[in-house]
């Protein structure tokens, strides 16, 4: 999800393979706001309405920060993202695996509001925590650098020797 467009697909666990991958714009210049918008989706949408084994929700673009697992702190996560952004909605953190460090990302509450209807079992993630997982996978010694390029931004990612050592998410 992006203040853009949702796009969302349905793997088949069982055979994993992707049955169902689409994406849907958000037009900014519509009279409805992206809340509108995303509620009249999923209303009208019987695949989305659908009841899954499992739901994930993973929400680009909105305020990041990355912090070591030694330095955070729960009480803080609000200071914390605040270094980056003074737009803070509902924050959320996820553990950033292989790399003892937690990810503190922030989405409209409006937004989080519709999901939590629709999908109160939902797994939230940020996408970043989700590109960096994907290419911590790779089996690489050395310096690497991976570039993930969308429409309205572009995420850096920094590797050396298999060691995160920087990201970031800038946007056009």
């Amino acid at each position: 999800v992006q203040k853009s467009y949702i796009s969302y697909c349905i793997l088949d666990i069982e055979n994993l393979n992707y049955v169902l991958l689409e994406h849907v714009n958000y037009k900014h210049e519509q009279s409805n706001s992206f809340s509108i918008f995303l509620t009249s989706l999923i209303n009208n949408n019987d695949i989305l309405k659908a009841s899954y084994s499992s739901i994930s929700i993973a929400f680009s673009s909105f305020p990041s920060t990355i912090i070591p697992l030694e330095l955070f702190e729960e009480k803080n996560k609000r200071k914390v993202l605040e270094f980056n952004t003074d737009n803070i909605g509902e924050i959320f953190t996820n553990t950033i695996f292989y790399h003892n460090a937690k990810i503190i990302y922030s989405v409209p509450k409006e937004i989080t509001t519709i999901f939590n209807t629709f999908f109160p079992d939902a797994h939230y993630n940020c996408m970043q925590n989700v590109i960096i997982h994907q290419y911590s996978q790779y089996e690489k010694k050395g310096d690497h650098i991976y570039i993930n390029v969308n429409k309205q931004h572009y995420s850096i990612v920094v590797f050396k020797n298999r060691k995160l050592i920087f990201t970031n998410q800038l946007q056009f």
